[in-house]
């Protein structure tokens, strides 16, 4: 037990060092927002973000960190827009925007594509991997055998685009549903 104790100090050491450091930095960082060059001019978010990213700072970061910098925010939704009263092959209750201002604006991207013989069916969910691609999942319903399934689509623009979805089948419930390479 003492050896968990004297282990739980240095993890609370170096815990304390890292808020210091972070605390110090924080400092730096709104002292560079007021006054960024002496001129007394103050730089909003968005135009602190692009320093940033022109910086070599930049370089050492990882690709959702980038991400986030350049403010592209996807949203998905459930939207009957391009739907009669009746399902129809051509049916799609999925939608999605996007936005390349951290949030402050929305384009409409209309429809996400529908897989030949699905039609998506709504109930998104999104994420987003390191690399910065997004993935748009939704219920996506098989026509010919009456099958409820779960299809992904991914982007590598921001979510201004997205590819066809992919059905996930059933086979991989409770596994990692894979995307075939340049899905």
């Amino acid at each position: 037990m003492a050896h968990w104790i004297l282990g739980r100090r240095r993890i609370s050491a170096t815990l304390s060092i890292l808020v210091v450091a972070l605390a110090v930095i924080s400092v730096a960082v709104t002292a560079a927002l007021a006054s960024p060059s002496g001129t007394g001019s103050n730089l909003n978010r968005q135009q602190f973000a692009q320093h940033i990213l022109k910086t070599k700072a930049a370089q050492l970061m990882t690709a959702p960190a980038q991400a986030a910098l350049r403010m592209n925010v996807a949203v998905g939704y459930n939207d009957s827009q391009q739907t009669g009263l009746a399902l129809t092959a051509g049916s799609d209750l999925t939608g999605y925007s996007y936005s390349t201002d951290g949030g402050n604006s929305f384009t409409d991207g209309g429809a996400l594509p529908n897989t030949p013989e699905f039609v998506n069916f709504g109930d998104p969910w999104m994420a987003s991997d390191r690399a910065g691609a997004m993935y748009y999942s939704t219920l996506a319903l098989d026509f010919f055998n009456g099958n409820l399934d779960v299809a992904v689509a991914k982007s590598g623009d921001g979510g201004k685009t997205w590819g066809n979805p992919v059905m996930c089948s059933w086979a991989t419930r409770g596994t990692a549903c894979h995307l075939p390479p340049g899905a």
